[in-house]
């Protein structure tokens, strides 16, 4: 994906706002890091602890992907105060697998994988955080 905007949205939710951030197609490091970490400063700027990560269209993550998020991102999202992560899942077999390995470690966060945004904000409005 060249064009980077149009990445991010908030949604109105019944628990009041979460964070969209969509991930297409192949991406480097570098398209990842920066919609990933564009999600924490909106989530930061907003105070929204509730995302929905829009995976549908992405086609496999590489190993540094998976590392960044494990190594870096996962606890700088935990450390700003993300919650709950909504995952729409991706539409290629090879896809889900990447993002469901590259979820494995979530730092506390609560995720759950979903098919559709109305399945994921339905998540995130009756998940309750313990």
């Amino acid at each position: 994906m060249n064009n980077l905007q149009n990445t991010h949205e908030l949604i109105n939710t019944n628990n009041g706002q979460a964070i969209l951030s969509k991930f297409e197609g192949f991406l480097s490091l570098e398209e990842f890091s920066s919609i990933a970490n564009t999600t924490l400063d909106l989530a930061r700027q907003k105070s929204i602890s509730d995302l929905v990560v829009d995976t549908r269209n992405i086609k496999a993550m590489k190993p540094e992907l998976m590392e960044f998020l494990q190594s870096e991102w996962f606890p700088m999202a935990s450390a700003i105060g993300i919650k709950k992560m909504a995952m729409i899942m991706p539409l290629s077999a090879i896809g889900g697998m990447s993002v469901k390995r590259a979820n494995s470690e979530t730092m506390g966060i609560q995720t759950s994988n979903h098919k559709s945004l109305v399945d994921a904000v339905e998540w995130i409005d009756s998940n309750k955080i313990q």
